[in-house]
This record gives structure tokens, sequence and C-alpha cells, in this order.
């Protein structure tokens, strides 16, 4: 009979048959945790608040510039470093011609102002027929980068690139090569980044699959290393086709909380779920509530909206659902509500995600639905001004005071007016996380980050996942409000690599940047007494093993520090037939 031992890094749990002979290597790990990284709060610039009740106020944003032509969802990233999130403004000349795109540079006093060729090169210069934009490091050198998703004029019209703006690093762009990624594909729907086999190089997925042409399969795209990408041909993702209709958008999210990203396709007839089993191994989970017959969606939006530490999920198609996760995919409808296009984050920051509808219908006009705190949304019309009619937005800081904003589109003409909601405010507290990744890929993408707080008499965990999908808020950055809490507890993020890392006692209202701790690699071996393990991380760092029988009462066993060489060693007693272990940074 074969011993095993699950090595627990928190984030997931990795698995090793051990045979029970002394001297065999059985397990690796990435088991890792726990380093307070000093953080930096970024130039608040504060405005004065409007006193009308609304929470919202309509706002022309200084230097923004209105359309001519069709605007599509703007992609909010500090492509500078320079701590605002600046906007990149995908467009066409209606449904089927092609325009230059807009980049709208954020000057950290509340106006912005519209960069030209000269200033940024290809980024603004390039004649496409562009939908949509992703900020994201696709070479892991420290500066955003910008993949851009272009659309062809019809089901069966010719194939077009995407293109990947890389950063040079002193505000301007190149359009590179990226191989297959780069290359002609029908473009039907929106594409996204993704680190989907957790190698620290950015993958990318593009929805194209359209049954009414040749090309109904979706294009999965691995990352190779240095903005490189070739394409993949085989698994489900790969290859499932359409039945009819076509692909509109995708989402990765860990469904399943065992710490890879799973992949929902919204589909127009019939949504495709896939399950991530590690090592860029995918499972088409057919019999998922998601993929019920006729049940075809536009998007989704992942969203913790009852705070119970899992993905819950907006799916939206003519109206939407509320899904509850169960912490382990399985979702359970609790609501339905009768608008589209859903987009959840706290505005008032009290501590629960509160969801923006664009869409009740024909007209299309906002609603407001609020978080009792349970997840139950209710609509909430003194939330926002009646402004008439809108199409489409995304939440976003744009003035770094703490307060999520929300940018709007506005039919006008042949083109659309984008404006500026404006958050009022209030006496809430709140904090922002931006991750560094040093072994995961650079953006973190796929990164959770957990925070405790209390108040009250109410202690409550709150859960954002750093993904990137069509209506991403707040750029890169997880935002949480934290309602009375005179400082977070607990500052917990789960990296893509494995580590998890705390932090105790957060003090609030700041923009907090936290770099990603060095990895721990631990080695198993069995021998006679028990486990010798083997650790390797950097030089002089206090490790302790601990061990518990349930994965959930943990004990201490052992404490090492690590040489000249960043190697520990340990060995402690193995009871019974299995266990599990981690190795923490003290």
């Amino acid at each position: 009979m074969k011993n095993t031992i699950a090595f627990d890094s928190q984030a997931r749990a990795f698995t090793r048959d051990i045979h029970p002979r002394p001297g065999h290597s059985v397990a690796r790990s990435a088991i890792r945790r726990w380093l307070a990284v000093g953080g930096m709060a970024a130039g608040l610039l504060l405005l004065p608040r409007d006193s009308a009740a609304a929470q919202f106020i309509e706002t022309t944003v200084p230097g923004w510039t209105n359309m001519t032509q069709t605007p599509w969802v703007t992609a909010w990233g500090d492509y500078d470093g320079d701590g605002y999130l600046d906007a990149f403004v995908p467009r066409s000349a209606g449904f089927s011609g092609a325009a230059t795109n807009l980049l709208f540079h954020n000057n950290g006093d509340g106006s912005f102002t519209a960069k030209s060729a000269f200033e940024v090169g290809a980024i603004v210069e390039d004649w496409d027929l562009s939908i949509g934009g992703e900020w994201a490091d696709a070479n892991n050198d420290g500066y955003l980068d910008l993949l851009v998703v272009n659309n062809m004029t019809g089901a069966t019209g010719a194939a077009v690139p995407a293109r990947l703006y890389l950063n040079n690093g002193n505000g301007t762009f190149a359009s590179v090569d990226a191989g297959a990624l780069t290359r002609p594909h029908y473009a039907w729907g929106w594409g996204h980044w993704v680190d989907y086999d957790r190698d620290g190089w950015l993958d990318a997925f593009l929805a194209t699959a359209v049954a009414a042409g040749s090309h109904r399969t979706n294009c999965l795209f691995r990352g190779v290393g240095d903005r490189i990408f070739v394409q993949e041909t085989t698994g489900p993702v790969a290859t499932n086709r359409v039945a009819s209709s076509f692909s509109n958008e995708s989402l990765w999210t860990d469904m399943d909380g065992d710490g890879d990203p799973d992949l929902l396709v919204s589909n127009i007839d019939r949504d495709f779920v896939y399950r991530n089993e590690g090592l860029g191994q995918f499972t088409r989970w057919t019999g998922h509530i998601l993929e019920q017959a006729g049940n075809g969606s536009a998007r989704y939006f992942p969203a913790d909206l009852d705070n119970d530490g899992d993905i819950d999920l907006l799916w939206s198609s003519a109206n939407t659902r509320v899904y509850f996760n169960d912490g382990q995919g399985n979702f359970v409808l609790q609501q339905t509500i009768a608008a589209s296009t859903p987009e959840a984050g706290d505005f008032d920051n009290d501590g629960d995600l509160d969801v923006l509808f664009v869409g009740d219908g024909n007209p299309q006009r906002l609603r407001v639905y609020t978080n009792d705190g349970t997840g139950k949304l209710t609509l909430d019309n003194s939330v926002l001004p009646e402004t008439g009619l809108w199409i489409g937005g995304v939440w976003v800081d744009f003035d770094n005071d703490g307060f999520l904003d929300q940018f709007v589109q506005r039919p006008s003409g042949a083109g659309r007016t984008q404006v500026l909601l404006r958050n009022q405010g209030n006496a809430n507290r709140w904090l922002k996380i931006r991750l560094v990744g040093t072994v995961s890929n650079r953006s973190a993408l796929g990164a959770k980050v957990r925070v405790l707080a209390t108040w009250g008499n109410r202690s409550v965990w709150q859960l954002q996942e750093i993904t990137s999908f069509l209506n991403t808020p707040d750029g890169l950055r997880a935002h949480f409000g934290l309602a009375e809490a005179t400082h977070a507890d607990v500052v917990r993020i789960e990296w893509p690599s494995g580590t998890v890392q705390e932090m105790a006692n957060v003090a609030p209202n700041q923009i907090l940047t936290v770099v990603e701790p060095p990895a721990i690699h631990v080695t198993a071996t069995r021998i006679a007494t028990g486990l010798r393990l083997r650790c390797e991380t950097a030089p002089g760092t206090a490790i302790e093993l601990q061990g518990s029988l349930d994965a959930k009462h943990w004990n201490v066993l052992s404490n090492s520090i690590t040489d000249a060489e960043g190697r520990g060693l340990m060995e402690v007693p193995m009871e019974g037939e299995s266990g599990f272990y981690r190795a923490i940074r003290r």
C-alpha cells in the first residue's frame, strides 16, 4: 500500500504518492508564504465633493475628446508608472470600418491629455476596426503592454491580425510581431490575457468561433517567453466548435478554488465551461449548470458577492442571473434581474460588492443594485441621476481618492460620447492593492487578494481576483471598501506561483504595492523515521514546518534557517498513512 503526503500551499494542494522505501524522493511543492512587503501610498487628489443627494454626478472630464467614431469599452492601466490610471479607447468607424484608437494620459489633477502618434507611436496610429484592449506586462519587464483585438467586417469576412503594442519604457509603444498571436485570425469577439499554466509567462485567448463561416473554433495561445506566443491546436479549448451563432466573450477565473484559472466562454447559443486540471490541461465541464442547452450568454462578471471566499458569477444576456459558488465550482442560481451588462464594484466602500447595470430593456438606462452584505441585490434609484440612455462602461478610480467612479458611453449621432459619473464619496475607508509578480507573471494575473477587516461587531473577509476581462474594474488593482474599520486586520495574497503572503494591521486609505517574495521549493524524501524535507529559497530565511491531519488544524513540527546557498534541512516523524505539511516564512 502506498502512503500519501499532500503539501498544502493554502492556495492549492499538491499531492504525490510516496512509496514506502527509505531514500525515495517523491514530492516537490511550491509551498511558501508570508513576507510583509512595505507599501507606498499613492498621492491623493482631493476634489471638492458635490452636496447633491445622488452618489454620482455627471462630469465632463477636462481633456477628454468626444468621439466622432465609435468607441468601445475603455481599458485602464498605468502605462507610464506615475501611479494614475491612463485610458485606452479602441475605436471603429461604425461596425464595419477602420479608425485610429485613442490613448489618454491621466495628468493626476483630474484632467487627461490625448496623446498623438508623435508622442506615443503606433498605438494611436494604426488603422483597424478595434473593439477591445487589455493591459498587462507581456514580457515581464515591468511596463504594461497592450493587446488590441480587431474585429472583421462580418461573419464570413477576411481574417485580421490582433495587435501587441510593446511598451518601450519611455512612454512610447511599438507594434511587434508576437508570433501566432499577431497573425491574422477570424476575430468575432473579445480577447484576454491569462497565465493558464502558471509558468510565469502570460498566455492569451481570443473568442473567434462563428458558425456562419468555416472558423468555428476559438484561439488559445501559450506564451513561451519574451512576448512570443504559439497557438495551441489540440485539447478541447482549441478544438471545440460552436454549434450555431458565435463566441462573444470569455472569462478566466478560478471557479473550483484549486489555484488554476478555469475558462468560461460566452456563446450566444450555448456556453462552454472548461476546468483547468493543471499544467495547461483542460476538461470540458459538460454537465455544469452553465452548459445547459439554450443557456447562451453575452458575457460574465466575476465577483464574491456574498463574501464567503469564492468567486460567484454574474451571467449576462438579455437579463442577468446571479449564481453563487459552493467553493467547488458548482453554481446555484440565486436571483434573476431584468437588466444586462453587469459591473460589480464596492462604490460606497461599505465592504460588499454592488452592481451597476447598463441596460434594462429599451431604452437602456443605468441601474444600481446595492448589496445587503449577503449577496442579495436590491434596486436603489437614489444612487444615480437619471440622465438618459447609455451603452456600457467600467468602474475606475481615476483620481485615486479611494472611491470608484464610472465611465459610461452615451449614443451620440454616428458615434458615442464618453461621460464620467464621478463618485461623491462618503466617510468610509478603503484600501487598494497593486501586485508585482516575481516568480509569478509580473502582472500577477490569477492572484487572489483577501482582506479581513472589522467594524461594528462584524469581521468580514473580502476577496478580489486579479484577472483580465472586458470590464476589468480599476485597472489591475484590487479595490476594497473597509467601512468604519480603522485598519485591515489581515491582507492575504495567494500568488499564481503558490506563494501565500500575509500582512497584518495594514493602514487604510492607501494604494499599497506588494512585491512577490522569493519562492520556497520543498523536496520530500521518505526515510525510516519519517520524512526528510529540503527547503530552498533566499539565504538566511527562517522557515517553519507545520503538519496537519485535516489541512485545517496545524502544528509546528520543526524550524530551520537557510544557509548561505539558501538551503535548509528538516527531519520530522510521519504518523499514519497520510498527512499534510506546509513550509512557511517566520
